[in-house]
């Protein structure tokens, strides 16, 4: 075994093992010799432990006691030997003994698997009953026939009718008036007690798995043409509150939510909010599940839904939020009954937009929320009051947008094809034409000359759909307006409290909205070296700039000393921005934006005031002077 002890362990072949024993065994006898003659005191034969010659024996004896014989090890019978400098294993692939069970292990056994894996019990109880009622019923009948009597009838169908009243109502065997009837008698009505109870007990486990199925959200929604949410954010109660209000017009519907939560939780969070599950006539249902799964997906009927919204992770960082979004998309996709309702996804990253829309082979429509917020704050930042127009226009209640088109409209509405888009104004008393979809493009405010077509939709302002239709056309009497002149636009001087993701984005928007010579001063935590970089990698080159200068200032935007520190009183608009280190604490970034914006109100009333005061002052002083006084 020599070899074994420069080479990792590794199987021999079985011809080897006869040589190996006997070169073994020569070796460790001339080694013996050699110790022997210079009295050695380490002797391998002695108690400390076995020798080589000891490793040797015990594998032979190991052998025979597997009932092989040692001298067959060459044959092949034993085709691998594991062996080491003091161990060897033999392993017999062949003739390996199989543990044996008996005949009523094997069936308990297949008995518990069934039960366990809920297959077959109702076949199983039914297979019981009869076997009990047929055994029961033989049993009575050869009693019948060995006594002589002819009770309950002389026929093998009386006897099963005897014994089955037997299985079922155990008071009825006090009928039986000889021994022989009695005992099989008793022994059927043990079994009908034992086969009730467990009749009993599987009732009860299914009513059980049932409810506790129920209360998880397991169960399957039977719906069509309903609203599903996949996801639970911040923002559901909102969009809750506003897909009710545009489905009460029809008398309320249903929205199915399917999220990652326990069902229990969520409509817990729903009733606290609106105080029921029911929101304006329209009936809110909760399941728990991953949406990123087929099945779950099938589960609340995706393929019947009127409208699908996946909602992003605000847990979650934005590129593992947009992937998650990613997969739920591919999942809906791949419905084997592909969705019929529009699909609509939540992105966190404006560059993931392209992969989404890639997957969803054009029938997703992608919305980056940060960014589109981002972009509705600067322009109410630099437009007073259009946040109110913005609030009531985007938002079901009040007026909305509505899309009609003209072909499958009716009469009254084919008659606009062919119209010009300014005689519409004369049409629509109760709503106001705003654009004209064509080709899969909006276009808001066309020309008064464009001419309708048929393939043509309309866009319209409107308090509801169901609140406009064409009317004949109204003579009016135009008179000229009122001259107007655009005011002068001069640079503009803006803060930006905060930094977010896409910070880069709002710049270049700000760029392009502005006069040249205009300031946006940014303040926040950041070291003016990260921001440069973030402004680098997000593709945005500062020096290439064309209407704006941006001025670097540290602080924290809800400290009071930082804010103190800015010539608030020169500022035209104020962006303050839910900062990116609070993003995943949604309580906490709104507090901090609050307070943000209370200080700098507060700042800016003390130093207008200081200022109106000081002007106060310098007109006494002008007034007090030489001259000042005439008139």
């Amino acid at each position: 075994f020599d070899d074994l002890e420069h080479e990792p362990l590794r199987p021999r072949p079985a011809e080897q093992i006869g040589a190996l024993l006997a070169r073994e065994e020569k070796e460790h006898a001339e080694r013996a010799k050699e110790r022997e003659r210079e009295r050695d005191p380490r002797d391998s034969s002695g108690s400390g432990g076995l020798g080589r010659s000891g490793s040797s024996r015990k594998l032979l004896d190991a052998v025979g006691a597997d009932g092989l014989d040692p001298t067959t090890l060459a044959n092949g019978s034993v085709p691998v030997l594991m062996a080491d400098e003091h161990t060897a294993v033999v392993r017999h692939h062949k003739a390996a003994r199989k543990t044996r069970h008996l005949w009523h292990e094997r069936l308990a056994y297949w008995v518990d698997r069934r039960i366990t894996q809920g297959r077959g019990k109702t076949a199983g109880l039914v297979f019981v009953a009869l076997l009990q009622v047929l055994v029961g019923g033989a049993m009575l009948y050869g009693g019948d026939v060995a006594v002589g009597e002819e009770e309950g009838g002389d026929s093998f169908a009386g006897a099963l009718w005897r014994s089955w009243t037997y299985v079922a109502d155990p008071g009825t065997h006090a009928i039986e008036r000889h021994w022989v009837g009695r005992g099989v008698s008793f022994f059927i009505t043990c079994g009908g007690i034992l086969f009730f109870a467990a009749l009993v007990g599987f009732v009860v486990d299914q009513i059980r798995s049932r409810m506790e199925e129920l209360k998880k959200g397991k169960s399957r929604v039977i719906e069509e043409g309903h609203y599903l949410l996949l996801g639970w954010t911040d923002k559901s109660f909102t969009l809750l509150v506003e897909l009710a209000l545009a489905m009460e017009s029809e008398g309320g519907g249903v929205i199915v939510i399917l999220a990652e939560r326990e069902k229990d939780e969520l409509e817990l969070e729903i009733r606290e909010h609106f105080g029921g599950l029911t929101i304006l006539g329209t009936e809110v249902v909760c399941r728990s599940g991953s949406p990123i799964l087929i099945s779950e997906l099938a589960k609340v009927s995706a393929a019947s839904a009127r409208s699908i919204v996946v909602l992003a992770d605000n847990a979650a960082d934005a590129d593992k939020s947009d992937a998650k979004v990613l997969r739920i998309i591919l999942s809906i996709v791949g419905l084997k009954t592909p969705p019929r309702g529009h699909v609509v996804a939540e992105l966190r990253d404006i560059d993931n937009g392209g992969l989404v829309e890639i997957v969803g082979r054009n029938r997703v429509e992608t919305i980056v929320s940060h960014d589109l917020i981002g972009r509705l704050m600067i322009k109410c930042a630099r437009q007073p009051g259009l946040a109110k127009a913005y609030d009531a226009f985007l938002g079901f209640e009040g007026d909305e947008f509505y899309l009609n088109d003209l072909v499958s409209g009716g009469d009254a509405w084919r008659e606009l094809i062919g119209l010009r888009f300014g005689e519409l104004v004369t049409r629509f008393p109760r709503a106001v034409a705003v654009g004209i979809k064509r080709d899969g493009e909006l276009v808001l405010n066309p020309g008064a000359d464009v001419v309708i077509e048929a393939d043509d939709q309309i866009m319209f302002l409107a308090e509801d759909d169901d609140t406009y239709e064409p009317h004949p056309p109204t003579d009016l009497k135009t008179t000229p307006g009122p001259a107007w002149l655009p005011p002068p636009r001069r640079p503009e001087v803006m803060l930006m409290s905060g930094w977010r993701r896409d910070v880069d984005d709002v710049i270049c928007l700000l760029d392009s909205l502005v006069e040249p010579g205009s300031e946006l001063h940014m303040l926040c935590d950041l070291e003016v070296p990260d921001r440069e970089k973030r402004l680098r990698d997000g593709g945005l080159d500062v020096d290439g700039l064309q209407h704006l200068t941006l001025h670097h200032h540290i602080g924290n935007p809800a400290f009071r000393r930082s804010l103190e520190a800015l010539p608030l009183e020169r500022f035209s608009s104020v962006l303050i921005l839910s900062d990116e280190s609070l993003e995943h604490d949604s309580m906490h970034s709104d507090s901090a934006c609050l307070a943000s914006l209370l200080l700098t109100r507060h700042i800016q009333e003390l130093r207008f005031l200081a200022l109106e005061e000081e002007d106060d002052a310098n007109a006494m002083l002008v007034d007090a002077g030489p001259g000042g006084g005439g008139g």
